[in-house]
Order: C-alpha cells, then structure tokens, then sequence
C-alpha cells in the first residue's frame, strides 16, 4: 500500500478511468491521498460535447474530459473524500496546440473554422478569442485532494 497516487493531466487519456480508481482505491493505505489535476468539460451537456469533439479531432489519444460531477461522484463511490479542490483553467493557444500532436492541416482548418464560428455557449464556456491570426481559449481544470476513508 502507498500514502499517495497523484495523477497529472491524463485521466483525460485512461480508457478506462473507473478501472484505473478502482485500482487507486485498491493500492492506497486508509487516510491515503489521491492527488489529481485534469481538464473537465462544463456541466452544460451540448458544451461538454462540443469540447470532447474538437479534443477527439486534434488528438486520436484523448477518450473524455469529464464533467467535475461525474468525477466527484467516481471518487466517491470508491471511498474517497474531496477534501480540497480548485478550478483554475488551461490557457492555450490554438496554433501550438494543433502543432503538440501533428493534426493534419485540413483537421486544423476545420477546427480552426469551428472555433471561430462557435455558438455563444462555447465562446464564452472556454474563453474563446481571435488574436493576430492566433486564437486563445482555455479549457476548465480540476486539481483535488481525496482522502481514502
């Protein structure tokens, strides 16, 4: 048993994220402490597709950003408290952020063309802004403290 598993921006990435807390759970002494920091998708359902949609189309390892609901309420269920959280956001820039995993050029164009023409809802959920042929935006990010009970 160990007193700490972090896990840093790739719960994002686990096929199988139930698999993996089940695993945590199993290896964590009593009072032990998850330790995790990953983008989560807003509460809003048609936002939190349109974000796992554009993450899929740029990067074929992404699985889900889940809602800060459905995680909370994993790490329960497996014995485990919330004892600090917070919610800061990813800043990015769109040009580097296609150019990280290699996204061919005509994905790019057309998720260059979604963010550009995105409904309200999505403009104002990651903060989206065109800026001298960039475009900045941020993703929402969860980073908590759970305690094994």
């Amino acid at each position: 048993s160990v007193d700490m598993v972090t896990s840093r921006v790739a719960g994002h990435h686990f096929d199988d994220l139930d698999r993996a807390l089940d695993e945590v759970q199993r290896v964590l002494k009593v009072k032990g402490a998850l330790v995790m920091a990953d983008s989560v998708s807003p509460e809003d359902g048609a936002v939190a597709a349109w974000m796992n949609d554009i993450e899929l189309r740029r990067d074929f390892s992404h699985v889900k950003n889940r809602k800060v609901s459905e995680l909370e309420a994993m790490v329960a269920m497996r014995g485990m408290t919330i004892v600090e959280r917070r919610s800061p956001r990813i800043h990015l820039e769109f040009n580097a952020w296609v150019a990280r995993t290699a996204t061919p050029e005509d994905e790019v164009q057309r998720l260059r063309r979604d963010f550009l023409e995105a409904p309200d809802a999505m403009r104002e959920a990651f903060k989206i802004e065109p800026v001298n042929g960039d475009i900045n935006f941020s993703w929402p990010c969860l980073v908590f403290r759970a305690i094994k009970a």
